[in-house]
């Protein structure tokens, strides 16, 4: 009877602490969300990295006082955190949906009063193992003057893919859109270098680089032959097709007849008493490209100096008659 009731008080004593013990759990459980500012001073923070569609295991024995955690007071987005069985180990888990996010967090109560009782995990998400593929693998040639344009594609990741520029510099005159357009006329002649960042829908990325070379252009001279008129003014205006504008002109070999001149903007003009024939000539013709010094090409062109055209007037017949009289 004695032992008896020894038991009894002591079982009291332990039903009493369990009650306290139990009554504090229930009251870090319900605290209402207003508390979800009170960081934890057993854990404030705890971090894991889980593999994308996978789960993970955090230790949390140590982010409580010894009753076990409380459950989750805030939901991750990409997943779901959940808390594990209270025991000598204690874990805090997470699973990943496997369809979105890089990265997630969620908060767990730790069990015990508030407030500062709240444990923020934050979670990092790898991507999935994925060899993305950019192409072209090689860019078509590009040249000074020139519109160009060119659609990269991305295969072997989760379209749609985002596409940006990783390092290096694009060719003066090109952008690229976040769509992978390459677009642009290219303005400066000369080899370039640059990478482009691929990255698809759940954040898994590749660099893609390019190396190549701006050609110089081609440039034609339009037109390549003009006629003047002796004794009459004379104006020409000259254009060119490919490079680079604005294009410059100089005469280069050759004389044009006397009394015509070209000007730096290709107008070819004046009045001239020269003797009919051609007068042909090379211009130099320089676009403004940027680059190694400035690129020109000799061009031929020919001027022809004509005579004044003969007038004549004929009349038939030379005579007529009118009401009878001469």
């Amino acid at each position: 009877m004695q032992r008896f009731s020894s038991f009894s008080a002591s079982g009291l004593r332990h039903s009493a602490f369990f009650r306290l013990a139990t009554w504090l759990l229930c009251l870090g459980m319900l605290w209402p969300t207003f508390a979800s500012a009170q960081t934890s001073t057993l854990c404030p923070t705890l971090s894991a990295t889980v593999a994308y569609g996978g789960s993970v295991s955090i230790n949390a024995t140590a982010c409580h006082a010894g009753f076990g955690l409380g459950n989750i007071a805030t939901q991750a987005i990409h997943g779901t955190g959940s808390v594990g069985p209270f025991g000598p180990t204690q874990f805090i888990n997470y699973a990943h949906n496997g369809t979105s996010g890089t990265t997630d967090s969620f908060v767990v109560r730790d069990g015990n009063a508030p407030p500062n009782n709240l444990i923020l995990v934050n979670i990092t998400i790898t991507p999935p193992t994925s060899a993305i593929v950019v192409s072209p693998a090689n860019l078509p040639a590009l040249t000074a003057g020139t519109p160009f344009s060119q659609t990269l594609t991305s295969t072997g990741g989760a379209a749609p893919y985002a596409y940006s520029l990783s390092t290096g510099t694009l060719p003066v005159g090109l952008t690229l859109s976040s769509a992978g357009v390459l677009s642009g006329t290219p303005t400066q002649r000369g080899g370039y270098t640059f990478s482009v960042r691929s990255q698809d829908n759940i954040g898994d990325f590749v660099i893609k680089g390019y190396t190549g070379t701006v050609l110089n252009p081609s440039l034609a001279l339009v037109p390549a032959s003009a006629t003047a008129i002796q004794g009459a003014p004379f104006s020409q205006a000259l254009a060119t097709a490919g490079g680079v504008a604005p294009h410059t002109y100089l005469l280069e070999t050759g004389t044009f007849p006397a009394g015509i001149s070209i000007s730096s903007a290709g107008v070819v003009s004046g009045t001239t008493a020269a003797a009919p024939g051609n007068y042909p000539v090379t211009l130099r013709v320089t676009d403004a490209s940027t680059g190694p010094g400035s690129y020109f090409e000799l061009e031929p062109f020919t001027l022809t100096v004509s005579p004044p055209p003969s007038v004549s007037i004929a009349v038939a017949p030379a005579s007529v008659s009118e009401d009878g009289a001469t």
